[in-house]
């Protein structure tokens, strides 16, 4: 049997994607559509569109490896 070199290893795995980021982001798209799925006011829409687009940026963020809030240096 062959042994696997670690950059095998991560390709296998997701490279270096940070999923716990991605999650999060995943998270918070859901909760807006949570929050859109209700009737609400101008208020609710705006905290609905702010969650969805911080949720989406965190998603692209965790996929790709960039760190764009620099969550990773806190």
């Amino acid at each position: 049997m062959q042994e696997l070199a670690v950059n095998e290893i991560e390709q296998v795995s997701g490279g270096a994607a940070n999923w716990g980021e991605a999650g999060a982001g995943a998270a918070f798209v859901g909760l807006s559509i949570a929050i859109v799925s209700g009737p609400i006011g101008w208020v609710g829409l705006g905290a609905a569109a702010g969650f969805a687009y911080f949720g989406g940026t965190l998603i692209g963020s965790g996929l790709s490896g960039n760190d764009v809030w620099q969550l990773d240096a806190r």
